[in-house]
């Protein structure tokens, strides 16, 4: 199974960990001496700190128990750090930012940014696995940054036509409608006239016949919009599947996390 995670940091490095397998007095160590006491946790399989190179948003694509899809064409994964077993006490695996590292990541401590994860919901997430201690690997992907802005590009693209789609399908069902609600009141209103008109004999019955062609003409350009509406609507429904699509292509993992999980000893 796949967990998306979306994490950000303020200073150049994400983690991962189970609260319950940091010590009781983590967070004054993360206060005094953060980096040596991740480092420090990391050699006892119960921490991983990475260094992502600068601020910002780093996603990570969690695999549980499956294999791990190929690498994107032009992307380079490389192995960051690997566990035989990570201790994960209580089934519930942290990923976010190292500055929000804490014994209660969603509380936060003097050592994380105020009101921690809790705070900053877009920083980190957890996924969540039975409780004991399970074979991790963690790959950093790479990849070029032409690809990224070429997303950026198409999802610009599919937003503007999407707009165009939308709006032509809307003007068109409200002038079909017009044009079908016109030439259906003319009828109903003129139909029973002249049927009145033929069965008393009146001479008006034959005056007026030219206006039908042109009432038929409207109804059928009013079901002619119509149809070119719902066509809209259609090349509009695909459209967003793509923008979608396109969305999902900016949310490729910046790291891909193998977990295995182990049976207790």
């Amino acid at each position: 199974m796949r967990h998306i995670i979306d994490t950000g940091c303020d200073g150049a490095a994400v983690c991962a960990f189970d609260p319950a397998a940091l010590p009781l007095d983590a967070d004054e160590r993360l206060l005094d001496d953060p980096m040596d006491s991740m480092q420090a946790w990391q050699a006892e399989r119960r921490f991983w700190v990475g260094g992502t190179g600068g601020d910002g948003r780093y996603i990570f694509h969690v695999h549980v128990n499956e294999p791990l899809p190929e690498p994107e064409p032009g992307s380079i994964h490389t192995l960051d750090a690997q566990f035989e077993r990570f201790s994960c006490p209580s089934g519930v695996l942290w990923f976010c930012g190292a500055e929000y590292a804490a014994r209660d990541p969603v509380a936060g401590s003097e050592a994380t940014p105020t009101g921690g994860l809790g705070r900053y919901s877009t920083q980190g997430g957890r996924v969540s696995l039975p409780p004991g201690e399970h074979a991790i690997s963690i790959y950093r992907v790479e990849r070029p940054e032409a690809d990224d802005a070429a997303a950026l590009r198409q999802l610009a693209r599919d937003a503007r036509s999407i707009d165009l789609r939308v709006v032509a399908s809307m003007l068109l069902w409200l002038t079909g409608g017009l044009a079908i609600g016109l030439a259906a009141f003319v009828l109903v209103v003129s139909l029973p006239v002249k049927l009145f008109q033929w069965a008393s004999g009146s001479p008006l019955f034959r005056e007026g016949w030219h206006v039908y062609p042109i009432t038929m003409a409207v109804l059928i350009a009013g079901f002619a919009a119509i149809g070119a509406g719902r066509w809209f609507d259609v090349r509009y429904r695909r459209s967003a599947r793509g923008m979608e699509d396109d969305i999902q292509e900016l949310e490729r993992a910046d790291y891909v996390v193998s977990v295995t999980l182990r049976a207790p000893e």
